[in-house]
């Protein structure tokens, strides 16, 4: 599995934000984290981004404890916070080159080839030479996405992308994870509307107070939240 989530508990002192909650992601799925404010979502990509640790439970990045080795783990983590913040002063590829070395992509005419190849995935391209601050929340919203995928990560994390986004800006989004998928990357992304995911992904898990309703194909948690709802 990509990620795997084994008996994970977070407290923040006496309250219990997340309940011994297990999960598996394999390699190409698109997992929805799906549920309201204070489901526990932001406290289990917290864990999943190594900014926190757990109260205990196991947690697996494509087989590697992340605990054992942070650093090793990032390597292989893309993580898209929810209002990730993007300097006004800068053109679209000069944020994105400056992510670029940070991540050591080498040579400048290699980190032009990268960051084409991330604006042409996100749909930006005709976007290149703008300034930040003449972008739209959505299109702020993909140059963040295309920041997040520059040094190919095989997890990404994506919290509450689709937000501020138009409809064109979802499917492409959708378009977007999808392909991802396709080449083998796991990807979860959280939202707190569920039609926004079901659409977007191949499975769901839905939390509600620190704990999972149901995981798994779309339709098969869509069917069993349905059934509930009518019992």
């Amino acid at each position: 599995p990509a990620i795997e989530i084994r008996d994970m508990r977070v407290d923040y002192g006496s309250f219990i934000a997340v309940n011994d909650i297990s999960l598996i992601v394999p390699a190409g799925e698109v997992c929805g984290l799906v549920g309201p404010n204070g489901a526990g979502k932001t406290s289990t990509f917290k864990v999943l981004t190594t900014l926190m640790h757990p109260t205990y439970g196991e947690v697996r990045l494509c087989g590697m404890d992340l605990f054992e080795d942070p650093e090793a783990a990032r390597s292989l983590l893309g993580y898209m916070p929810d209002f990730a913040p993007v300097p006004s002063d800068l053109r679209a590829w000069e944020f994105l080159d400056l992510f670029a070395h940070a991540h050591g992509l080498g040579s400048s005419s290699r980190r032009r080839t990268r960051i084409d190849e991330c604006l042409e995935e996100v749909h930006l391209t005709d976007k290149r030479t703008a300034w930040c601050r003449e972008l739209s929340r959505g299109q702020t919203q993909r140059l963040v996405l295309a920041k997040t995928l520059l040094h190919r990560p095989r997890v990404i994390i994506l919290d509450e992308p689709a937000s501020g986004m138009d409809p064109l800006s979802r499917r492409d989004l959708r378009v977007t994870l999808r392909r991802l998928a396709a080449d083998g990357v796991a990807v979860i992304v959280s939202s707190h509307i569920l039609s926004e995911l079901a659409d977007m992904c191949t499975s769901l898990c839905v939390m509600n107070r620190g704990s999972i309703l149901a995981a798994g194909p779309v339709d098969e948690v869509r069917n069993q939240l349905g059934s509930a709802g009518r019992t």
